[in-house]
């Protein structure tokens, strides 16, 4: 059959457009911003809602669905109802969700013969989410990753509702599909094969892509706002790289300038402290007055233009009290630099971010492992692992711990504000947050690490993700990057900016 490309119709056949789109509801021009929040999916109506409790078995019970698109993707929003792993397959493990058997299919030239023949539909593309896997009817079959897709999936840890984003066509940086959706509506269903629940009951959903060019990205820029505030990087170096190919981060160093750098992954067999506190020298040298300070433990360094006053461990996690300067803020920070335990390791990220928590209720009740003010900042940064349960990220931010048996009562770590907040760290030049990105496996980009503050006593200002690869060759070359340097580590920098003050009773 002759195939009709919808946006080359709307540019240049207005009435074979129109024709199309009066079948059904046109759709919301939006770009969603993939990052497990919603708020940015406000005043879309959900375009189905399946009956909660249907689901015979398993740990999928479909709810709602919303669609939305731009000039470049289709966005998803799916309710499951209950809390799963959408990117894992297998069975509940450590008392938390299980995997799923999720499958998405996508019929995107409105055309039944073609594509895979399945529930009346004629599907180009199927997403099976547990798997990290795709198959393109396109028309010949041909099985893909999630990365080769060029989708994105958030949130990378557990939850009970997902965004999703399928590009139209390839996305740079990502070996992805071209042209699965071609016409001016596409048909959806969702189904669970190991629960029977689907989205819809029978048949699909139709969302007629809407026209136009969404709202652009505004670019965040590199500098800071206000040259007071403290900038703070968190960075994880994969293993011995910054060893072999220093070029990217020390470009990285000199683009963000950063007060006080956090690495995780920087193997201690190949730099010490002191040689890594050596190599920020050579890349930010001091002035008169200035140097910088090391500390570090296990695979985590952090290296601060302020003195460190005190440093201890959590596990392989490194815990350091830094003396700010009077002029800058009134308060001293305390810094966890994290590197917990990896992928279905959830017993042991349970652990340590458990202990992780109990040492910061210990430090401001006093009984931590050095004095600090009852009323100081903290900011607990570095590549978390969140691949499991929310209920690790929970734990740091809310003070919820796991096991308190062993690790004590629960405990509000942002004092009166109740919970720490997270910093978003966009992409500096799109809408995205994820801060791994690691194209052959088989996993979609995901966001693994985060950066934590207590905002009683901190004001966020600047943030970002830096991914090198989505900035114009005319901002790299002022900003002394290059297109490749964000690719020297399977995880991305990230940038946040804060003012400080006191939540001590006498100031």
């Amino acid at each position: 059959m002759i195939r009709c490309n919808w946006r080359l119709a709307a540019l240049t056949g207005g009435v074979i457009f129109l024709a199309l789109a009066s079948a059904s509801q046109a759709g919301t021009l939006r770009t969603i911003s993939v990052d497990g929040e919603f708020e940015d999916w406000a005043g879309i109506a959900a375009l189905a809602a399946d009956p909660v409790g249907d689901a015979s078995s398993g740990d999928v019970d479909f709810g709602q669905i919303w669609m939305a698109n731009d000039e470049k993707a289709l966005y998803l929003r799916i309710e499951l109802n209950r809390e799963t792993l959408m990117q894992d397959g297998s069975p509940a493990l450590g008392g938390g969700p299980a995997g799923n058997d999720i499958h998405l299919y996508i019929d995107g030239d409105d055309d039944s013969g073609t594509g895979l023949d399945l529930d009346g539909i004629g599907a180009e593309l199927q997403v099976s989410f547990g798997q990290r896997s795709a198959t393109l009817y396109t028309p010949a079959t041909q099985g893909i990753t999630l990365n080769e897709a060029g989708s994105l999936v958030l949130p990378t840890h557990s939850g009970d509702e997902f965004e999703i984003r399928i590009p139209f066509t390839a996305t740079p940086g990502f070996d992805s599909v071209v042209d699965v959706v071609t016409a001016s509506k596409v048909n959806v269903f969702m189904r669970d094969y190991a629960g029977i629940d689907r989205i819809p009951d029978s048949g699909s959903v139709t969302y007629t892509l809407a026209t136009g060019t969404a709202d652009p990205i505004v670019p965040i820029g590199l500098d800071r706002a206000d040259a007071e505030d403290i900038r703070i990087l968190s960075h994880n170096i994969l293993n011995v790289t910054m060893a072999t190919n220093p070029d990217p981060f020390i470009r990285i160093l000199r683009a963000t300038k950063p007060d006080i750098v956090n690495w995780q992954e920087l193997r201690p067999n190949v730099w010490t402290p002191e040689q890594t506190r050596q190599f920020v020298e050579s890349a930010l040298p001091s002035t008169d007055g200035e140097q910088w300070f090391a500390a570090g433990h296990n695979d985590n360094v952090t290296i601060s233009r302020f003195p460190i006053l005190n440093q201890s461990n959590s596990d392989g996690n490194l815990i350091v009290h830094i003396d700010l300067p009077d002029d800058r803020a009134d308060t001293d920070l305390v810094i966890f630099n994290v590197h917990t335990p990896c992928c279905n390791n959830e017993a042991g990220r349970d652990v340590e971010h458990d202990r992780i928590s109990a040492t910061w209720r210990d430090l401001i009740n006093g009984e931590g492992p050095f004095t600090v003010d009852p009323g100081v900042a903290v900011a607990m940064m570095g590549d978390f692992n969140m691949v499991g349960f929310v209920r690790q990220l929970t734990n740091l931010r809310d003070g919820d711990l796991i096991d308190n048996a062993t690790f004590g009562a629960d405990f509000s770590p942002g004092r009166e504000a109740g919970s720490l907040a997270s910093v978003p760290a966009r992409h500096t030049h799109s809408p995205e947050v994820y801060t791994w990105f690691n194209p052959p496996q088989n996993y979609a980009p995901g966001k693994l690490d985060f950066i934590l503050y207590s905002p009683d006593v901190a004001t966020l200002k600047s943030n970002y993700t830096l991914k090198t690869g989505d900035i114009p060759a005319a901002d790299l070359a002022a900003a002394g990057l290059e297109a490749g340097d964000s690719s020297a580590s399977d995880h991305l920098a990230m940038v946040a900016d804060f003012s400080f003050k006191s939540s001590s009773p006498e100031n």
